[in-house]
């Protein structure tokens, strides 16, 4: 495992395109793995699997139930994503709840402002709450806005979600800006912000 979040297989041969995955297994004997390649979702169990298609690529496996913020953008240095937007990738267990934190601050100075925040999905909801929030007027937190969330679980996109609701600064609105594909539910510029509490509903 790498973190809590991720199982990464190294290949360590050359001209190798298939390899066997060992996933291991929880407490509750329900483990749910996640290998993502492009639109291809493949869900996983526990146990021994045969992988293949690695000629350019390493196995990277997200494990059900973490939530991880990501900057997807390209760029030469990590300084010039610092305004870049997130993406917020849930990884749903078996029984269709995760969690995550998020840490962000000015990447500038010694003893910075920041913002902590938990994220975590259940019963159709995503929420994002502030555990711990310094402020600075020298060193603010830049506002870093959210331009895609991705929802994996199994069969998700089976479900009939018609809208989703979208609440932050007390203010809520609904959208349809979202699309499905096999186990994957992802909702599009959701404009929100990072540094503030929110609570999205998928399940209306």
């Amino acid at each position: 495992m790498f973190g809590p979040a991720f199982y990464i297989q190294p290949i360590c041969e050359a001209g190798v395109s298939e390899v066997d995955v060992h996933l291991p297994e929880n407490a509750k004997r329900n483990a749910v793995y996640y290998e993502t390649h492009g639109t291809s979702i493949n869900v996983y169990g526990s146990g021994t699997h045969h992988l293949v298609g690695y000629q350019a690529r390493i196995p990277v496996l997200r494990y059900g139930g973490h939530i991880t913020c990501e900057k997807h953008r390209i760029r030469r240095s990590a300084s010039l994503m610092r305004y870049d937007p997130i993406t917020i990738v849930v990884a749903l267990d078996a029984d269709f709840t995760a969690e995550g934190y998020h840490y962000m601050d000015d990447e500038e100075s010694v003893e910075p402002a920041f913002i902590l925040s938990k994220l975590r999905y259940a019963n159709g909801k995503l929420m994002n709450v502030i555990v711990s929030k310094k402020t600075s007027e020298s060193s603010p937190v830049a506002n870093i806005a959210i331009e895609r969330i991705m929802i994996l679980g199994k069969d998700i996109d089976k479900k009939q979600i018609q809208q989703v609701s979208i609440t932050q600064f007390n203010k809520t609105r609904t959208t349809m800006h979202f699309g499905v594909a096999p186990n994957t539910l992802a909702l599009r510029q959701p404009m929100v912000l990072m540094n503030e509490e929110f609570v999205i509903d998928f399940a209306i």
